[in-house]
């Protein structure tokens, strides 16, 4: 037995955090059921489809990694009935995740708000690159952005990492973790 056995999450990221996220759950015995939109379902499908050395089945292998034991069902979340399908699925859940920019969950009406008010032991959670407010909510993220500007100095971070020098002469090796 898995220490997330009997624990329900559903999965409506994408890219590299939220996947990543759903991936550990799901490795730990959580059911996870990935939400995707309808037609060509989550964007990572396609990403290496056509490498043959880094592809199964016409799916790319980042795209198999994160997704690995996980269920998927494709929603259109703006639409009504879809909306309807989802919030089924929200009842016997215990976790909601997203990786949605700022805003998106409520112009959706999948907030903590809506979904507690269908299931109100749900948690939800909400993975973003620079916050749900402040100046830099509404920007897209990557890591290797997020990364840099988490940590501009030469002592921290990518700079570290890259041995770049110090204004003054030294070089950006030791000390410091970021």
């Amino acid at each position: 037995m898995k220490p997330l056995n009997g624990v329900k999450v559903i999965d409506l990221t994408h890219m590299l955090a939220g996947p990543y996220a759903g991936m550990v759950l799901a490795d730990l015995g959580a059911e996870v059921v990935k939400v995707e939109p309808l037609g060509s379902g989550e964007m990572t499908r396609g990403l290496l489809k056509n490498d043959p050395n880094y592809s199964f089945k016409n799916f790319g292998a980042y795209f198999l990694t994160l997704n690995r034991n996980k269920k998927s069902v494709s929603i259109d979340l703006k639409n009504k009935k879809g909306l309807e399908v989802f919030y089924d699925l929200v009842r016997s859940a215990d976790v909601v995740l997203n990786n949605f920019s700022a805003g998106v969950v409520s112009k959706l009406k999948i907030d903590f708000e809506n979904l507690s008010s269908i299931n109100p032991k749900i948690i939800t959670c909400s993975i973003t690159g620079f916050g749900e407010t402040g100046p830099h909510s509404t920007r897209p993220a990557s890591v290797s952005y997020t990364h840099l500007r988490a940590h501009e100095t030469p002592e921290h971070g990518v700079c570290r990492l890259l041995g770049e020098k110090k204004k003054g002469g030294g070089g950006g090796g030791g000390g410091g973790g970021g």
